[in-house]
């Protein structure tokens, strides 16, 4: 028996074909066509590395960077509660004669 089908899941397509009681997977990109001029295509192919796509390399130069001010601006949505906080001091002192120990194993269990 041979048989394929498409499958679609988010932005990403499955090739997927079954041959009796084989069944193959194949991933397979969505990719979208762009015009762009020559002195645009030189300037990419000039920051190009050797073996490298296209795709890799606007990925490379325009993905967004993570920066300290980033994080700083996240921290608010990352930060603890203060009882959080107490509890975490509570077991890293607990703790201090022993990091192998947990709190939990002794009578507090």
């Amino acid at each position: 028996m041979l048989g394929f089908s498409f499958s679609s899941l988010g932005q990403t397509e499955y090739l997927i074909i079954q041959v009796s009681a084989l069944t193959v997977c194949l991933s397979i990109m969505a990719v979208k066509t762009i015009t762009i001029d020559m002195d645009s295509y030189n300037l990419l192919s000039s920051l190009k590395a050797e073996n490298e796509s296209f795709s890799t390399l606007i990925k490379r130069r325009l993905k967004p960077h993570s920066t300290a001010a980033l994080l700083l601006s996240k921290l608010p949505e990352v930060a603890l509660e203060p009882s959080t906080l107490d509890g975490i001091e509570h077991v890293y002192l607990s703790r201090s004669h022993s990091l192998a120990e947990s709190p939990l194993t002794g009578d507090d269990a």
